[in-house]
């Protein structure tokens, strides 16, 4: 690597702390989720819960995605901060294994998680949004991440300001 491509990585990245990681995955409820299609990667923006160090997520098992999922056993989640208290400018990749779940344990605690997160001040529409998943062929996919990449612009703004 030559000078400049060394200074660039330094000046222009900036990394993002275990508790501000924790805080964005916490407060934010939608993720890109993206995997290995037939020829290439494909993605969509999904609804998630983070919990046990996982990101959390459902959709209906006639998906292609989660047919791809299946053979390749691999996803990649991306969160943005937008929307949420922290600002614009600050994200988390995460790349690891992928399971799919149909099981009634895992189901019992994630879909109450999952609705209450997505409507924290309605009860009733939580009850009925469950009602609404808890059913044949809905699935739910379990992202372990394996590495973790997370961006901090407030951070790198503060560090270029600093220059």
């Amino acid at each position: 690597m030559n000078e400049k491509e060394q200074s660039h990585g330094r000046q222009f990245s900036s990394s993002m702390s275990d508790a501000l990681r924790e805080q964005l995955l916490q407060q934010q409820s939608e993720c890109t989720f993206i995997w290995q299609a037939e020829k290439e990667a494909a993605g969509t923006i999904m609804s998630f819960v983070w919990a046990d160090g996982c990101v959390w997520l459902t959709t209906n098992d006639s998906r292609p995605r989660v047919a791809a999922v299946r053979k390749h056993q691999r996803a990649t989640v991306v969160v943005s901060s937008t929307g949420t208290e922290l600002g614009d400018s600050r994200c988390v990749t995460m790349r690891g294994a992928c399971s799919v779940l149909n099981d009634r344990k895992t189901a019992d605690w994630f879909y109450p998680l999952f609705c209450q997160k997505l409507l924290p001040d309605n009860p009733r529409a939580q009850a009925a949004m469950q009602s609404m998943l808890d059913r044949d062929g809905q699935i739910i996919l379990c992202v372990k991440p394996e590495k973790i990449i997370g961006y901090d612009g407030d951070a790198l703004m503060k560090k270029v300001a600093a220059l």
